[in-house]
Formats: C-alpha cells, sequence, structure tokens
C-alpha cells in the first residue's frame, strides 16, 4: 500500500476507513478521492462538490429512454438530486477495478444499478420517496447487512428499515456519507469475499 498523501480539508476525515483481513487500515475511496485498488490519492473532493454545486453537470446519457422519463417524471429538486447520485454510481465503479461494470435497469419501477464481470456488489435502487415531493431515497437489498452497518456508523441520518436512506431536498447533503454508501454498495460481494468490512 503506498504512503498516505497529506490532509486536504476537513473532508478529509470524512473519507471510509475499511479495514482488511490483516487489520490494516485501508483508506478506500474512488470518486476523486481515494482509490479502492492501493489507497492512492487521485484528486481533491472538495473540487468535485464545489463544481456540482456550481456548475451544471454533464451527466452521461440514457440507454434506456423509459428510465429517462421516470427521472423526468419527479419534481425537478428530487430529479437533480438522483440525477447526481446516478452519475456519482457511474464515476465510483469507473474509478475502481474491483467493481464490475454498472447495468443500469429497472427494479421495482425504480431505476436500478447492477454490477457485472465481476459481480462485486449488491443492486442500489434510486427513487422518490411515495407522498413526499421533497424526500429520495437511495435503496439496497433488504437482505444486506448494509443499511443496519450505516446505521452504526451514521446515527444521524434517516433510514428506511434495512434497505434506504431517506433524504429531503431542503437539507444539506451529506455527501461524504452517500458516496461512502455508494462504494460500499458496489463492493458488497467483493468486500465480504475478501473480509474488508465498512
Amino acid at each position: 500500500m503506498r504512503g498516505v498523501p497529506p490532509k486536504v480539508g476537513a473532508l478529509s476525515e470524512d473519507r471510509p476507513k475499511i479495514r482488511g483481513q490483516n487489520g490494516k487500515l485501508l483508506r478506500a475511496y474512488s470518486l476523486i478521492g481515494w482509490s479502492v485498488q492501493c489507497g492512492a490519492f487521485v484528486g481533491d473532493v472538495r473540487s468535485f462538490s464545489t463544481l456540482c454545486e456550481h456548475r451544471k453537470m454533464q451527466y452521461r446519457k440514457f440507454q434506456n429512454i423509459e428510465i429517462k422519463n421516470i427521472f423526468n417524471a419527479y419534481p425537478k429538486t428530487v430529479k437533480d438530486k438522483l440525477l447526481f447520485f446516478r452519475e456519482i454510481i457511474f464515476q465510483i465503479a469507473d474509478e475502481s477495478n474491483e467493481i464490475g461494470k454498472i447495468e443500469e435497469t429497472l427494479k421495482w419501477e425504480n431505476p436500478s444499478y447492477l454490477t457485472h464481470s465481476p459481480k462485486s456488489g449488491t443492486t442500489i435502487r434510486l427513487s422518490k420517496v411515495r407522498a413526499y415531493d421533497d424526500k429520495y431515497a437511495i435503496s439496497v437489498h433488504c437482505q444486506t447487512s448494509l443499511v443496519s452497518e450505516f446505521k452504526e456508523i451514521y446515527p444521524e441520518l434517516e433510514y428506511n428499515g434495512n434497505r434506504s436512506i431517506i433524504l429531503n431536498v431542503s437539507h444539506e447533503l451529506p455527501l461524504a456519507k452517500i458516496r461512502h454508501f455508494i462504494f460500499s454498495a458496489l463492493t458488497y460481494h467483493y468486500r465480504k469475499k475478501h473480509g474488508i468490512g465498512i
């Protein structure tokens, strides 16, 4: 594992800390932060969050018009947040060799993201919370341990059972925690296989 670079602002403490079989601390983060392959720093996380806040992101094109229509049907504030999450999912996958190719599909009428070749993670679903125009959710399979583990690490977040993190468009986005959740979901089976925790 390469040497740990100097901290980059307050957000550096928000990066996930994962312990492998040998007990060594792995600072494993993908999205313009820590690279899962070797812990190498590849950019300043602040630059990405600033970019997203102040510029219109260039989201990748939809291959499925039905999925695009579902996003377009959401209230704009929810749509913008979920499109942002969608881009984070693809970017984290692009940054890591351990994460399989992402397939975008529909499950339970929600945009969903599966890993293939290898099947490194559990499916992520993005959705608006029914009956609320200001709430949205990022969900995983309820039979995984992911949400229960995150409840212990981040008890301040709002959850729905063992499947979802619930967010409100009027609240500040806990970006580092959501990136951690996405990374952990996309590597769920890989981490279980290799004895790596959250």
